[in-house]
């Protein structure tokens, strides 16, 4: 089976911080309320639409400027450009896949030149100010779901892809494609259900599993 499409999560995996929604939850001085939010959504008290909802909603009425400022300290982990360089010499379509927010997740396509990039759309009114929508592309625990419209856009398959993630929000897509990898996995589970581990800050490192 040729390979077609590497899909990237974000958070965890093309960067040191593992969670770029917490990072703008501590500069904004909001971290506490969130921690509300997320301990009622894995209770499963609430949706993660209403996650989103509630966290993005911290957020309103803050410039957009002002969350592109904290994401720009976001530390990325070594080797983005050179891995997507080499894949795109190999015909490999990329795209990233996040369900963190789309901000973030398009500033690294335009950065690095992914083909393709999923996450959470924030709306920002005309003024350039958060409303506190947030429109949900990728849930907690459905990439599988989120990528599909892709796939059929492109006529791929999902075992013609490879996925490389970190998290157990990446499980449901590990288990569908054809080679899957997981860097710096922060659960066991995620280990164990990934074709690959790879332990490390250097993106490169991927490549010597790529057929």
């Amino acid at each position: 089976m040729k390979f077609k499409l590497v899909i990237f999560d974000v958070d965890g995996t093309l960067t040191k911080e593992n969670n770029s929604w917490k990072l703008i939850h501590t500069s904004l001085n909001v971290f506490e309320k969130a921690k509300t939010h997320r301990e009622m959504f894995f209770n499963k008290e609430i949706s993660y639409q209403k996650w989103a909802d509630l966290d993005v909603g911290l957020w309103q009425n803050v410039h957009v400027s002002r969350i592109e400022e904290i994401l720009n300290q976001v530390p990325l982990i070594d080797g983005i450009k050179e891995t997507l360089s080499i894949l795109q010499s190999r015909k490999l379509k990329t795209s990233l896949l996040s369900s963190g927010i789309s901000l973030f997740a398009n500033k690294l396509k335009k950065r690095f030149g992914f083909d393709y990039s999923i996450a959470n759309e924030v709306i920002v009114n005309k003024q350039g100010y958060l409303t506190g929508e947030v429109f949900c592309n990728v849930a907690y625990n459905n990439k599988d779901e989120a990528i599909s419209g892709l796939l059929k856009e492109l006529n791929i398959t999902f075992p013609q892809c490879i996925a490389v993630g970190d998290n157990e929000n990446d499980i449901n897509l590990f288990k569908k494609v054809g080679l899957s990898i997981a860097i710096n996995p922060q659960d066991k589970k995620v280990a164990k259900v990934a074709d690959v581990t790879i332990i490390g800050t250097d993106l490169r490192k991927i490549l010597n599993y790529l057929p």
